[in-house]
């Protein structure tokens, strides 16, 4: 399985959930080149200073690179996605 793989859907999450991330943030819906299946996980490395504009720079089918955490826990978030 590859490294980088299209971005099959989206949502920015503007407001906060008790407990949760502190919003904006964007979960993906990815399928890494050679996988069958997709999987969803943060994408990062967007400017939410515009939310409209942050909206305007993903797109569905978009490249996007799994980035791993230097030091990884056996959590699904021990990585994120970054538009390539």
């Amino acid at each position: 399985m590859g490294k980088e793989g299209d971005l099959y859907s989206y949502t920015i999450v503007a407001e906060d959930f008790l407990g949760g991330v502190p919003a904006p943030y964007t979960v993906g819906y990815v399928k890494l080149d050679g996988a069958s299946t997709r999987i969803a996980n943060f994408i990062k490395g967007i400017d939410y200073s515009d939310l409209e504009g942050a909206r305007d720079k993903l797109k569905i089918g978009m490249k996007v690179k799994v980035v791993f955490k230097e030091t990884r826990e056996g959590r699904i978030t021990d990585f994120f996605f970054e538009p390539l």
